[in-house]
């Protein structure tokens, strides 16, 4: 069975176009997507485990138009409906353009580890990089997989989440996992894992984010383990 395409009326035409001259026999419905708007396109992700969907797939506006063309192609060509069925996905950005990325943030204690772009900071660390899921959703993840706050930095292990979250409104704006959490000269040092955004996969030390977040707190969670 083939890969059947719909687009909403933010894609453009010309993508539709010059897909089905490449490729007159795939099935293409375009136009509004009833009972769809954009804010029930990102419940998809926030709902990923009690919903069913057949997948969607994002088309940044800058994003090349041939390359849009030619990766909606492949998919025709190579994959089946099945291999889409609850995912969000987005293009990944071209390699200049991640090059860019690497010198700004490959910076102080951050050590790129991979420079791939088609999952945010949220979908890292409970998606296992398949998707885009907004952090307004991890309050519930949290809850639904049992989760447990970590108080005390000395009960830190590997793979914890840490939130960074705004310390007036308590809005999570990132999220990674811990490393590591050692003693080095009596001061506790905790490495980090996570995805800037679009911009890649960094280790860095635990207050060592990009400007933009703004300034954050920050709170650990365990899945593995009863903390008291």
């Amino acid at each position: 069975m083939q890969v059947k395409f719909r687009a909403d009326h933010d894609l453009d035409r010309d993508i539709v176009r010059g897909l089905l001259r490449r490729k007159p026999v795939i099935e293409f419905e375009v136009g509004p997507l009833v009972g769809l708007d954009d804010e029930s396109v990102s419940h998809l992700a926030r709902f990923r485990h009690t919903q069913l969907s057949p997948g969607v797939l994002l088309v940044p506006q800058e994003f090349p138009l041939i390359r849009s063309i030619e990766s909606l192609a492949l998919i025709w060509e190579l994959t089946e409906p099945h291999e889409w069925a609850n995912r969000i996905c987005m293009h990944e950005r071209s390699p200049q353009s991640m090059y860019a990325a690497k010198q700004l943030h490959a910076k102080g204690s951050r050590q790129l580890r991979s420079l791939r772009s088609t999952y945010n900071c949220v979908g890292m660390v409970f998606a296992n990089r398949r998707t885009f899921i907004e952090p307004e959703q991890i309050p519930m993840i949290l809850q639904d997989d049992e989760y447990t706050e970590v108080v005390r930095t000395d009960d830190l292990m590997p793979g914890d989440v840490v939130l960074y979250t705004d310390p007036k409104t308590d809005d999570i704006k990132h999220v990674g996992l811990v490393l590591a959490a050692e003693v080095i000269f009596e001061t506790k040092k905790i490495r980090v894992l996570s995805q800037f955004g679009r911009d890649g996969e960094y280790v860095h030390d635990l207050d060592d984010v990009p400007d933009f977040y703004g300034k954050m707190v920050v709170k650990f969670y365990s899945e593995s383990r009863r903390t008291t």
